[in-house]
């Protein structure tokens, strides 16, 4: 059983070890968490600041119609992932390129790569089989995320 295993392992008594905590156990974390399709709370990266930014990135002008799907995408994502993760999403971190949030840093850098396998997708023959992305796991996922959210 379990108990035996962590035994074994831990070298300690099945009663010794704690449960995991409760998700979202405290009213504070509860209220930090925020409803699926809610805007999030507490967030000065909101889509209408985040499309202003994103005009001074090189993106917006080298990839006028991907910045603007972006920007939907981006406005859909506000609403749905809890205001932990957006807060990761919109982190500027120390020293970044352009000194603008990481999804916007990232979607600058791989917008080439997206453009790109959206072409292709757009040359397969309608009876092809499913084309797949393999994401090798190098950061945050941003290239995978916009694919899935692009491709059809």
């Amino acid at each position: 059983s379990l108990a035996v295993r962590r035994q074994g392992a831990l070298g300690t008594a099945p009663e010794a070890i704690p449960p995991p905590p409760a998700p979202w156990s405290s009213t504070q974390e509860r209220e930090e968490r925020h409803e699926v399709g809610r805007v999030a709370p507490s967030s000065a990266w909101d889509p209408e600041a985040l499309a202003q930014e994103l005009k001074r990135l090189p993106v917006s002008t080298l990839f006028p119609e991907l910045a603007a799907e972006a920007l939907n995408i981006l406005g859909r994502w506000h609403k749905r992932f809890p205001l932990k993760i957006w807060k990761r999403i919109v982190r500027i971190y120390e020293g970044s390129a352009h000194h603008a949030p990481c999804v916007l840093k990232e979607f600058n850098e791989s917008a080439p790569a997206i453009s790109r396998a959206l072409e292709w997708a757009k040359t397969l023959p309608p009876d092809s089989p499913p084309g797949y992305v393999l994401d090798l796991g190098a950061g945050f996922g941003f290239l995978s995320m916009f694919l899935a959210e692009l491709l059809p």
